[in-house]
């Protein structure tokens, strides 16, 4: 073996035994510590329980090592005290503080005596649950970093923390990062169950000096955080705020109460240089300021963002703002902050009664969708939309897309849409309910017809309070939304996107099968007596019974009946279509109007209906025949076909009279297109037509006539056609008047 290979494999065997002796020295030499309030006492050496600490300035004094755990005695009170562990754990062995035995939380109350009540710098690898904080002069939790590079694993779990200092900087959980020489950050940072509140500050947040700024170019934001089943209510400033991080995950989090200063704009829950991170499931509300005070904020060069499956109510500033910080120059050099609020979500959301304006956009930012939210809007909210502008020069916002969202209003008739200078608004498919102002934006394909929400207005406090914003089964929300590509495939209940036959309006994905929407035809829908009308179904979603009123005591079940009506007067016809999904009614009033007119005597044609061939119809026959389908009634129906003219005629002339009024009608269907096809009488020097062009459907019409003094040699009742197109005739009627 060359010396060489030897020396590598040495350095091979170094690695290995060290890396075992490290993990053994983590799992081996891991001590837990106690420390009771009461009965402890410094002296000891604080591992066990019986033979526990008693100050938390004993913990502090230590280096702890990684996987270590202190344990505070549930019950125990540290007045004018604060927590400043030393040291950090290790990947697979945090430093790991809790407590222990039974009873009310661990109370660290500092009183103001130290900046935060529990305080780390420096440090990754902690875990710290199950305590309460509170500190009347200063922060309750405060990590921070500075000029160290990646901070790991920060995890806040079960805690409560409240009633901290009055500042804007003393906030009930702060992890802040300083410093300008070394690029540092937070990595896989977990804030969960927490209860932060009467903070007279800000609640929850996260900053750092190497944050996006006019003088910042190598931005760096923190990695890997998830704030979740927190709940925050009282605070007088900011609530939660993820800033400066990447692909945070943001759900399930309640704040309330909060933000009641008015002194400068603050907001419940919000972005500010964010970059890919989901919000969802939270629920805001009550909100107690109007300068932001709404239940979301997208700000400050956030981008790629998704708000989705929250339900905000009652906020007082209103329901979301997207805003864009404007450029900005420094001395000589001008710097652009990039991105500006661009390319965000917000989908999927309930709103009900946020007031001051629902939507706000102001600033420069672009490329923002805002789709398939309910918003039910109260009695105190005068605008639907607020933009406006920031920087000087003033920016405005660009390209903001409003999709499939149902905007309920039926009590607010002020409530306006104020564009300001904003450019490349795009509303589509969009449902305005209830009100409707002069600056309601234009949308091709609106609805302002009832959504059919099941209770709209009834929710309380909590995400499962909404089920009134669901659609009921016959909504013309349901499948008549517009389709969007990576629309997260779910509605707020969690049901699939699209379901039926394409996406429904709204923040809910009906699920079941659609009642039908009921509507229908008839032909001819005026006449005299007696008038034979052809009603057509033309109900959507599929029924599959049909229940009918035609207004004179008529009935059917059929999908498409005729009726006969044999009395003058006008009609109201109603169709009830029913599936599995429930059941629609369609009332058209009047819609059949009978006059009296005159009596007519028995059709004097041989074989009106085709039913036995073509005999009695061959006077000028050529290219004719009879078939079976498609027949307006019974079992036949004359066809003329062939490339040219064709002609099937019966001479009528024995039954006539001259000087006389009659009746000529009958039903025709037009295959193709050309010459007008026609069902028409003639003699010498007289005819009377009944034209067709392009109805593709069987078609009733009549026309009354007198026949001449002289009749001619011959007179025909004719079905005709000139060209190559085909036509249908059946039911052909010519009656003397009585």
């Amino acid at each position: 073996m060359s010396k060489c290979a030897a020396k590598r494999r040495w350095l091979a065997l170094m690695v290995v035994t060290l890396t075992w002796s490290l993990a053994w020295a983590c799992a081996g030499w891991a001590t837990t510590y106690y420390v009771d309030s009461a009965n402890g006492n410094d002296n000891n050496n604080g591992t066990s329980s019986s033979t526990a600490w008693r100050t938390l300035g004993k913990v502090n004094a230590i280096t702890f090592q990684p996987g270590d755990k202190i344990l505070l005695k549930a019950g125990s009170v540290w007045n004018d005290e604060q927590l400043f562990p030393k040291g950090s754990g290790a990947d697979g062995s945090p430093i790991v503080v809790d407590s222990y035995g039974s009873g009310d939380k661990p109370l660290i109350n500092c009183n103001g005596k130290y900046d935060a009540a529990i305080r780390l710098e420096n440090q990754q690898y902690w875990e710290i649950n199950n305590l309460e904080v509170t500190n009347s002069g200063g922060k309750g939790i405060y990590i921070s970093g500075k000029d160290v590079g990646t901070l790991k694993h920060i995890h806040l779990s079960g805690l409560e923390v409240h009633d901290t200092g009055g500042s804007d900087e003393n906030n009930g959980i702060h992890l802040n990062v300083e410093g300008d020489t070394t690029p540092t950050k937070f990595d896989d940072v977990l804030i969960e169950d927490c209860y932060i509140h009467d903070i007279p500050g800000n609640a929850l947040t996260l900053w750092s000096s190497w944050g996006n700024s006019c003088t910042r170019e190598n931005v760096v934001r923190h990695t890997n955080v998830v704030i979740r089943n927190n709940v925050i209510d009282h605070f007088e400033r900011d609530g939660l705020q993820a800033f400066m991080s990447d692909g945070a995950l943001v759900e399930y989090n309640v704040i309330s109460r909060g933000p009641y200063s008015n002194a400068h704009a603050y907001a419940a829950l919000w972005t500010w240089d964010e970059l890919n991170a989901v919000y969802q499931y939270n629920e805001v509300y009550d909100s107690q300021q109007t300068k932001d005070g709404m239940g979301f904020d997208i700000d400050g060069c956030s981008a790629n963002n998704v708000v989705q499956y929250n339900y905000f109510h009652d906020n007082d500033g209103g329901l979301l703002m997207i805003i864009g910080s404007p450029d900005c120059a420094i001395g000589n050099k001008s710097y652009v902050r990039k991105p500006f609020c661009h390319d965000n979500v917000f989908r999927y959301n309930i709103s009900q009664n946020d007031k001051t304006r629902i939507w706000r956009i102001v600033g420069k930012i672009w490329d923002n969708y805002i789709y398939n939210n309910t918003v039910y809007l109260d009695d105190s909210n005068p605008k639907w939309l607020d933009a406006g502008s920031c920087g000087d020069p003033k920016q405005f916002p660009d390209s903001t897309y409003w999709y499939n969202n149902i905007h309920y209003n039926t009590k607010s008739p002020d409530a306006s849409w104020n564009f300001s200078s904003s450019t490349n608004n795009v509303f589509d498919y969009n449902v305005f309910y209830g009100y409707h102002h002069s600056t309601e934006p234009n949308d091709p394909h609106k609805l302002t017809s009832d959504p059919k929400l099941v209770d709209p207005g009834s929710g309380g406090v909590g995400l499962d309070t909404v089920d009134g914003y669901k659609l009921q089964s016959d909504s013309p929300c349901i499948d008549s939304g517009k389709s969007i590509e990576n629309c997260g495939n779910k509605d707020y209940w969690g049901n699939s996107v699209p379901a039926g036959n394409g996406t429904d309006r709204g923040a809910h994905e009906y699920q079941g099968t659609p009642a039908p929407v009921a509507d229908f035809t008839g032909n001819p829908t005026s006449g005299a007596a007696p008038l034979t009308v052809d009603f057509t179904d033309a109900s959507t979603n599929s029924p599959t019974s049909w229940s009918w009123d035609f207004g004179d005591d008529g009935n059917s079940t059929a999908q498409n009946p005729s009726h006969e009506y044999t009395s003058a007067g006008d009609y109201t016809v109603s169709l009830t279509a029913t599936n599995a999904g429930g059941s629609d009614t369609e009332t058209k009033t009047d819609y059949i109007s009978v006059s009296q007119g005159s009596s007519w005597g028995p059709n004097l044609l041989s074989n009106p209906g085709f039913e036995d061939g073509n005999a009695h119809w061959t006077a000028c026959s050529c290219r004719n025949t009879v078939v079976s389908s498609p027949v307006h009634s019974g079992s036949g129906a004359m066809k003329l076909t062939g490339n040219s003219a064709a002609i099937a005629g019966q001479d009528v002339k024995a039954v006539l009279q001259p000087n006389t009024t009659y009746k000529l009608s009958g039903w025709g269907k037009v295959d193709g297109s050309g010459n007008t096809p026609r069902i028409a009488i003639w003699g010498s020097n007289w005819s009377y037509k009944l034209n067709y062009t392009d109805e593709s459907t069987y078609t009733y019409k009549e026309i009354i006539f007198t026949t001449p003094s002289t009749l001619g040699d011959q007179v025909v009742v004719e079905v005709a056609k000139n060209d190559a197109s085909g036509f249908y005739a059946d039911d052909i009627s010519l009656q003397k008047q009585q």
